[in-house]
């Protein structure tokens, strides 16, 4: 509505239960949605859909991350418009001090989209920069 207090439409489920922190963003005229397992504070697998309107129809993907998203779970997209890049932030609870919560982390991967196929995939990096294009980044 006008005042964006209450909705002039029916929502849509995206994911189904099991999910948590989704996140979503606009790349290349698609709409890409994310979202960690329930697992606590232990990583998981980052579950994907991809749509042409915020409101869907989604289409569903298999997991875009592997190793249990590198032990962290993806909590934000960003579009980095400076490189055409979507960065992934995924928190990485209790690492690299499983004694000590405050010293937790975030890994910071690109998030790559395949225009052809309609597919979304996240990879790990140990060193990478956001800010410059795709086509400069060495895997």
């Amino acid at each position: 509505s006008d005042d964006y207090l209450t909705s002039k439409r029916e929502g849509i489920l995206v994911f189904d239960s099991g999910c948590e922190a989704p996140a979503m963003v606009k790349y290349k005229g698609k709409y890409i949605a994310v979202a960690s397992g329930v697992h606590g504070w232990a990583g998981s697998n980052t579950k994907c859909a991809v749509a042409d309107s915020p409101l869907g129809e989604y289409k569903k993907q298999a997991d875009i991350s592997e190793q249990r998203t590198w032990s962290s779970q993806v909590t934000d997209l960003i579009y980095l418009k400076e490189s055409d890049i979507v960065m992934a932030l995924c928190d990485q609870w209790w690492i690299p001090d499983r004694a000590d919560i405050d010293k937790s982390r975030y890994l910071f991967l690109p998030l790559f989209f395949d225009e052809k196929t309609g597919r979304a995939n996240m990879e790990y990096r140990k060193e990478w920069s956001p800010l410059e294009s795709q086509a400069n980044q060495k895997k």
